[in-house]
């Protein structure tokens, strides 16, 4: 049953259009679409809002998206205005009643935009629609989005959810939607997600500790600088001069020089093996660093777990091919794109794979590239079949 049924049925009155008293705002553009999310818990935070806008904008420029709600809602990176916390409800409706579309979750601005009788596009994945969906204006104007219920199971009707079945929306899916609802010509439906890795949203900067120069952009930034992956100990002196360290080594680093940086690092990892000793372990506690340990998990793995038992041990299991459902049918229409980067020579990289290919990264999608590399970095990545005929080597760095 409806929520408005719901209530009508408990206070014994009809269903009727609502009313507003709309209050001006001062708008300077012709065309937008109103756009919210929510920040009341997590259940209606969708992560992939970028990648939605990046494939709108892939077919049209006309529509600006203006972020409404409140201050405390979720902010989400490419919008081009943001008005959280700057209007009334009053003031809202004006905004919505001049839109050309709502965008978003299930929220007050749904059933304005209803309304309204303004073309929607929501998002529901905490309840069902027909719980919740707008009730006026002209259904054709609606594309309600649920989850796959029979996929993912049944709504959690809660405002918090561990796993959000939220993100089990494709961004694809909603981008057409958008697309088909303002008349603009798309081949969306020729492309397909394959797997959205879990930390896909979270930037990430790793630097490979060699000698080439530092690009701007990591400056006061927090990052990883790998020296599993060269062990340059130096280059630490000089990272710490321009940004935040999070240390990631499979090696024993000199103490003398973390004691001199420790202000500048927010981590150390250590991927041990039984060359550590506790002794070094238990000094390097003492600079008052946050420290984990972590490795493989293999027959070895429970020896080094009793070694470094007061520390604890993380068992880290490296990905493989075969964890990313839907990988056995990949082909050449497979790309990606990652918010992770790999910063090495001044160069930027998608992926390890990249970097150890020397694939710079010269657009936001890449070539899958098949290898153990690449698999193992795959919850950072947005991996997705392209069969537009228009897709060609200009969109994607090709791998050899």
């Amino acid at each position: 049953m409806h929520i408005l049924n719901r209530y009508s049925l408990s206070c014994g009155v009809k269903i009727d259009k609502p009313f507003i008293n709309m209050h001006y705002y001062p708008m300077t553009l012709d065309k937008y679409i109103v756009f919210q999310t929510s920040g009341k818990g997590n259940s209606r935070q969708y992560d992939y809002w970028h990648k939605v806008f990046s494939f709108i904008k892939d077919y049209t420029n006309e529509y600006k998206i203006i972020h409404v709600g409140l201050p405390s809602d979720q902010s989400v990176f490419g919008v081009d205005v943001d008005l959280r916390g700057r209007t009334s409800v009053n003031q809202l409706a004006y905004i919505i009643k001049n839109s050309c579309m709502y965008l978003g979750v299930d929220s007050l601005s749904v059933h304005l935009s209803s309304a309204f009788d303004k073309k929607i596009v929501a998002l529901y994945s905490y309840c069902y629609a027909q719980n919740a969906s707008p009730v006026w204006g002209d259904s054709k104007n609606h594309s309600l989005l649920e989850v796959d219920w029979a996929k993912y199971g049944k709504p959690s009707f809660s405002m918090n959810e561990e796993d959000k079945k939220i993100n089990k929306i494709n961004p694809e899916v909603i981008a057409k939607s958008v697309l088909d609802q303002l008349g603009v010509s798309n081949d969306l439906n020729q492309i397909e997600t394959i797997n959205i890795g879990k930390w896909f949203h979270k930037p990430t900067i790793e630097i490979v500790p060699d000698d080439g120069p530092m690009p701007t952009l990591i400056r006061d930034k927090i990052c990883n600088i790998r020296l599993d992956y060269i062990f340059n100990e130096k280059k630490l002196l000089e990272l710490a001069e321009i940004c935040y360290l999070n240390i990631v080594s499979n090696k024993m680093i000199d103490l003398n020089i973390l004691n001199r940086i420790k202000s500048k690092i927010s981590g150390v990892t250590l991927i041990v093996d039984d060359s550590f000793s506790v002794e070094y372990l238990k000094n390097l506690k003492k600079l008052g660093l946050n420290l984990v340990l972590s490795a493989s998990d293999n027959e070895e793995w429970g020896k080094l777990a009793e070694k470094f038992f007061e520390f604890g041990l993380d068992k880290e299991k490296a990905l493989t091919k075969q964890d990313v459902n839907g990988s056995d049918k990949m082909n050449d229409s497979w790309i990606f794109s990652s918010e992770k980067i790999i910063i090495s020579n001044g160069k930027v990289y998608a992926s390890k794979a990249s970097w150890k290919n020397n694939q710079p990264k010269l657009d936001r999608y890449s070539k899958v590239i098949d290898t153990a590399d690449f698999w193992e970095e795959s919850e950072h990545f947005h991996i997705l079949k392209d069969e537009r005929p228009n897709w060609n080597s200009a969109k994607a760095t090709l791998s050899p």
